[in-house]
């Protein structure tokens, strides 16, 4: 039996996790992208 680093696992779940949220972000992109750019636009005043 292989012996495998749990340290991998964590990774894995967590990467596993990330580009699930990723894709909501992703399908919300529309109204989350002018959100951004508008919270932006206010710091540079």
């Amino acid at each position: 039996m292989i012996a495998i680093n749990p340290n991998i696992i964590n990774y894995l779940k967590l990467r596993d996790a990330l580009i699930k949220s990723f894709d909501k972000l992703r399908m919300n992109g529309n109204i989350l992208i002018p959100f951004v750019v508008s919270l932006s636009n206010h710091e540079r005043k």
